[in-house]
């Protein structure tokens, strides 16, 4: 198991938990919340490595104590982390439940007893409600955090409960040149600008899923909705070609696509090469109102897929891309 990492755009989150620690004045439950890929997660994991280990360094934990190789081992009984169990889209409440029994036993070294949530949006509500009931009478020497990067699907008597930290990406020549020293794919590091504007400045986005492969199913899907457009593929058809991907990879793609559109009028540089030919195909078809209209479409199908176990994606792209599709024809109802 990773004891975490600290990433140069984590400095500043890292001074304020430290000095509240410092100053006996950590807070028992923390929200860490921001865009996805920024490593808020491991900073959870390195936070609370520095919790638990027992000579502890200014940067964070020494990585050589009892404490530190428990945790490198996944062993180390004051930590519990909970995430999404297998086949499940859903953190349940007999998770919780078992959470809760842990957390009031002793501690192993007498310290602090932490937990981490992730992705915590996917508690379902008796989840979310057992766990609420523990922040509002915390045990002494507990700090648990919630991970997320959709906080307003937490109920916000979890979110007042919980000291917020905001993760936001670094700034772009600072993220620029982390990934040139990272980066060790040639390929890539003659692409880093550009893959870091399609990841809208998410460095961890560029190194992790950028891949060929990736790449590839962007320009293609991408390619596919602009022939829906113009007439040239039937929604059926593409459907089909894009079966076995991920459907929720699907509808990111889409989100961004159509993001990058409504930001174009008011962006300082041009869109990534990659998009910037769909961007004026879709422009041919569909005004701002449409777009919105269809992100709120998005938006229904990807809470569909986060809280149901057994939909059908295929026939969820295929309505998705027959409702695309027929924005192209100007007596189709703008409707949904």
């Amino acid at each position: 198991m990773s004891i975490g990492r600290l990433y140069p755009w984590h400095r500043e989150a890292q001074l304020r938990l430290m000095t509240a620690l410092n100053n006996h004045q950590l807070a028992h439950a923390w929200l860490f919340c921001g865009p996805e890929h920024l490593g808020k997660l491991d900073f959870a994991l390195a936070f609370v490595s520095s919790l638990l280990c027992e000579k502890p360094r200014e940067t964070g934990a020494c990585g050589d104590c009892s404490g530190c190789r428990l945790l490198k081992a996944g062993t180390h009984s004051d930590l519990r982390i909970l995430t999404l169990e297998e086949d499940s889209k859903q953190i349940k409440i007999d998770q919780v439940r078992d959470f809760l029994e842990w957390a009031v036993q002793s501690t192993q070294a007498g310290g602090f007893k932490t937990a981490i949530i992730w992705p915590a949006e996917r508690m379902n509500r008796n989840a979310a409600n057992a766990l609420l009931k523990y922040l509002e009478e915390p045990a002494g020497n507990r700090v648990i955090i919630l991970v997320t990067h959709q906080p307003d699907r937490l109920p916000a008597t979890i979110r007042s409960r919980c000291q917020r930290i905001n993760f936001v990406a670094p700034p772009r020549n600072e993220a620029i040149e982390w990934l040139s020293r990272d980066i060790q794919d040639t390929a890539l590091k003659e692409r880093i600008a550009e893959l870091l504007e399609l990841a809208r400045g998410a460095p961890l986005k560029v190194k992790r899923l950028f891949t060929d492969e990736y790449l590839k199913l962007r320009e293609e899907f991408f390619s596919g909705l602009g022939d829906i457009l113009a007439g040239k593929k039937t929604p059926l058809k593409m459907a089909a070609e894009f079966e076995k991907a991920d459907l929720a990879n699907l509808i990111e793609l889409w989100f961004e696509l159509l993001w990058e559109i409504q930001r174009k009028d008011y962006r300082t540089e041009p869109a990534a090469a990659l998009e910037q030919g769909i961007i004026g195909k879709i422009q041919q078809y569909y005004g701002a109102e449409n777009i919105f209209r269809f992100l709120d479409r998005l938006s229904e199908a990807r809470k569909m897929l986060a809280a149901n176990y057994n939909l059908n994606a295929r026939l969820i792209l295929e309505e998705l891309l027959i409702g695309w599709s027929e924005r192209n024809d100007p007596s189709s109802p703008n409707t949904y």
